[in-house]
């Protein structure tokens, strides 16, 4: 990472926090802490990590800065699906990478007379959230969700650079994460709980040599299409692949915070709509140092299979019919909340603006009711719609 991308930011404070972000792979109760550390790095009274898994809902993964369940509780039975960030989202291709703030798709006055920050926001002294897209596929979404209090405004600019810099690191861990399924590993058990994940996981040294494959991973290698071990080391067969993973084992002698310059995720090979994804994580920084001292290890490579999502969203139908960002976002809340008054109050818009909003939809799509709207959407639906 450049001295330009941490101007503002300690040096020792962030590296610190790099650590303990990817600690949490080998505890994830550590999760509810690191949040909180992020919250107070980038200015966010309240943290959430979402890992959802649309064909597997019980895989689904919810960590947060807080402790106050109910609110929590609240906020996923009864306000999750009126939030104005999910539902402007809806009308984005919402990819990794991607840091959405409450003034990309609103004003503040009309975010701040929305439903959702009148009730939920408001009873905790909340008045904005700030989101980073972490992962997005076909099947699974993880999102940093950052909650602002009275005091620290809506989020600005700096937020949004303070977000680019923790998460790379944040998808990192929370991916290689749920391999381990939420176990607590140490390192006397490591090669015990690889055994038993259905994920291929290599341990490396910085050459590249490999220094245990767990049961999947030596499958990988027998199929021998993606990766293969040439004398002790592992060699993707795709030449960019081979030089990311080359560079990236070489970076990790540089500690946590120099990962960040490799790619997040390394493509092995890839068919249509699927591809073969690696994430690699250090041992070289935190409590994974001693871990990794007596592994004889420099990283952890994890390779998955992925489905990626199809054209058929939100943002393929405004292209098509042409609607505008604040079109979009009131179709999917009208389809969401099947009345032009509740979309109103939930957008914090006149009922004379969203029926204007509304009519230009008509128009343009050449719907005349509402269920037709319904219909159409459901036609470009995707699992996280």
């Amino acid at each position: 990472m450049g001295e330009e991308s941490l101007r503002g930011c300690p040096t020792e404070q962030f590296s610190e926090l790099v650590g303990q972000i990817y600690d949490t792979v080998l505890n994830p109760a550590r999760w509810t802490s690191v949040l909180g550390s992020i919250g107070a790095f980038v200015g966010a009274a309240l943290v959430t990590l979402i890992m959802e898994d649309s064909i597997y809902p019980s895989q689904s993964i919810f960590y947060h800065s807080s402790t106050d369940s109910e609110w929590l509780s609240k906020y996923l039975t009864d306000y999750l699906m009126i939030n104005p960030m999910r539902l402007a989202a809806l009308g984005r291709r919402a990819v990794a990478g991607d840091i959405i703030l409450t003034t990309d798709f609103s004003s503040t006055e009309e975010y701040a007379r929305s439903r959702f920050s009148r009730e939920l926001l408001a009873e905790r002294d909340l008045v904005d959230i700030a989101v980073g897209v972490l992962e997005r596929t076909a099947t699974t979404i993880t999102v940093l969700s950052l909650k602002r209090s009275r005091m620290q405004g809506f989020a600005d600019e700096n937020v949004r650079r303070k977000i680019g810099l923790v998460a790379p690191h944040v998808q990192r861990a929370a991916s290689i994460g749920r391999v381990f399924e939420q176990n607590i590993i140490e390192a006397s058990t490591m090669t015990a709980v690889l055994d038993r994940l259905k994920t291929a996981v290599f341990l490396l040294e910085h050459t590249g040599g490999i220094v245990y494959a767990n049961r999947a991973a030596q499958k990988l290698l027998q199929a021998g299409t993606s990766v293969r071990q040439v004398g002790r080391s592992l060699v993707p067969r795709d030449a960019d692949a081979a030089l990311a993973l080359k560079n990236a084992l070489v970076t990790t002698a540089r500690g946590d915070v120099a990962i960040e310059q490799q790619r997040q995720v390394i493509y092995l090979d890839s068919t249509p709509g699927r591809a073969l994804l690696g994430t690699i994580m250090p041992f070289t920084g935190g409590d994974r140092h001693e871990m990794g001292l007596r592994l004889q290890a420099v990283a952890l490579l994890s390779i998955q299979e992925t489905a990626f999502f199809t054209p058929s969203d939100a943002p393929s139908l405004a292209q098509i019919y042409r609607l505008t960002p604040r079109e979009t976002t009131v179709l999917m809340t009208i389809v969401e909340c099947r009345g032009v008054p509740e979309a109103a109050d939930i957008l914090g818009l006149s009922v004379g603006t969203t029926k204007s909003y509304l009519k230009s939809v008509f128009q343009k799509t050449g719907a005349t009711r509402q269920a037709d709207l319904v219909k159409l959407v459901a036609g470009f639906s995707s699992p996280f719609g």
